[in-house]
C-alpha cells in the first residue's frame, strides 16, 4: 500500500507499506528510485506493518517491487498502476503527479459545474472560481432541476 503527502519543497513523501501478516525476516523496496538495488531500501517492522518512507521528485512515475527475504518478488496490489517488465511479469507503479498551484483566490478545487438550469436561462461556470455566468445563446434547456458536473 502507498500513501502520499506533498511537501513544501516540491517533493512528494511516499510511504510504502506491507501488512504485518507478511511473514518475512526482511523486506526491501526495489525500484527506479534506488537504481533497482535489492538491498538499498529496507522496510522496517512496526506494530502493525512493514514500512519505509521516501521523498520522491514530483510529476514522475516510478516502477517498483518488494523483495521478501532476498528471494521472493511481490507487487503492491494497491499501487497506482502496473507496467509489464522484461521478465514477463508486472511492476508496481507509483505516480507523484501534483496539482498545479491554487488560483489566486485560494478557492478549493471542485468538479467543474458545466450547466444548471434556473428557469429561463442556462448558467455556466468557469473552472474552480465558482462564478456562475449567464449563457445568452438563446437555447433554453431544462436539466430536470438538477446539475451537470464534469470531473
Amino acid at each position: 500500500m502507498i500513501s502520499k503527502q506533498c511537501l513544501h519543497g516540491g517533493n512528494v513523501r511516499v510511504t510504502f507499506t506491507m501488512p504485518v501478516g507478511t511473514w518475512a525476516d526482511s523486506i526491501h523496496l526495489v525500484g527506479d528510485f534506488n537504481g533497482w538495488n535489492p538491498s538499498a531500501t529496507s522496510l522496517q517492522l512496526c506494530e502493525d506493518s512493514w514500512s519505509v518512507t521516501l521523498d520522491l521528485e514530483p510529476n514522475r512515475t516510478y516502477q517498483y517491487r518488494y523483495l521478501i527475504n532476498g528471494t521472493e518478488w511481490c507487487n503492491d496490489w494497491r499501487a497506482d498502476s502496473y507496467m509489464p517488465n522484461e521478465l514477463g511479469g508486472d511492476n508496481s507503479v507509483v505516480a507523484t503527479h501534483v496539482a498545479t498551484e491554487m488560483p489566486e483566490t485560494h478557492m478549493p478545487i471542485y468538479p467543474e459545474l458545466v450547466a444548471a438550469d434556473y428557469s429561463d436561462f442556462l448558467l455556466t461556470s468557469a473552472v474552480n472560481d465558482g462564478t456562475l455566468l449567464p449563457d445568452y445563446s438563446g437555447k433554453r434547456r431544462r436539466i430536470s432541476s438538477s446539475y451537470a458536473f464534469a470531473m
